[in-house]
């Protein structure tokens, strides 16, 4: 290949590569900090009070120890809602027994009567 198109090629190379230009960075203006604080978020009723982990995989039985077995339920009117409230069911089950880890069992959107079910395993960090 000849120089000249070796350069050119080179040149269009990098004419294409910055094409794009960055997106603008937005700038924060002042008024921003006469704005008033934001208040707590308070959580919705449904929301369980402890942070539990949900988990696809057993954890390791060196760290947690096993609690028992939760379960929720609610009606399939909304699939996405009723497997919130029996996520919600299953975390307040295992809140209840102390738990820092569910491993879900089962997760079953056609469960007789049209309803979601959530088995799950509750688990505690090994002290």
């Amino acid at each position: 290949m000849k120089p000249l198109m070796r350069r050119l090629l080179v040149l269009g190379l990098f004419a294409v590569g910055c094409a794009h230009a960055p997106a603008p960075h937005t700038r924060i203006s002042e008024a921003d900090d006469d704005a008033p604080p934001a208040r707590a978020v308070t959580r919705p009723v449904d929301e369980w009070h402890r942070n539990i982990k949900i988990v696809s995989r057993r954890p390791a039985r060196l760290h947690y120890q096993y609690l028992g077995r939760v379960r929720g339920i609610a009606p399939n009117t909304d699939f996405v809602a009723a497997a919130k409230q029996a996520r919600t069911q299953i975390a307040r089950s295992a809140e209840k027994l102390g738990a820092d880890v569910i491993k879900i069992e089962v997760l079953d959107p056609t469960a007789p009567g049209n309803k979601v079910l959530i088995q799950a395993r509750a688990y505690r960090l090994a002290d």
